[in-house]
């Protein structure tokens, strides 16, 4: 995986260690809306550098740690990606906004 997905990984990272447990159900646990579509638009651009489906996964769950389901909630990002024809063609932005929209509607 390329710098801009592990750079959204390590956001990530920081941002699930520091997270309360207390909290209210998240898009994705620990992540703020912004930081979704981040990761969104990052494994697209990484898929259009080459980079296989089963690469960003085996990168993110090294990079990220288990918290409440982020893990799984991120694998099914990517894996949408991959495998959703609407998102197949779309561009980095289109997908990040996207991401990122869908996140804001589920978190209120």
């Amino acid at each position: 995986m390329r710098a801009h997905c592990i750079a959204w990984l390590s956001v990530a990272a920081v941002t699930l260690a520091g997270t309360v447990a207390a909290e209210p159900p998240e898009y994705v646990p620990g992540m703020r809306c912004d930081q979704v579509g981040g990761f969104a638009a990052a494994v697209v651009r990484e898929k259009g550098m080459g980079d296989s489906m089963r690469e960003q996964i085996v990168e993110m769950r090294q990079s990220i740690p288990e918290y409440h389901g982020a893990q799984e909630r991120l694998e099914r990002i990517i894996r949408a990606i991959y495998t959703d024809p609407k998102l197949r063609a779309a561009s980095p932005d289109a997908v990040g906004k996207a991401y990122e929209r869908t996140c804001d509607v589920v978190s209120q």
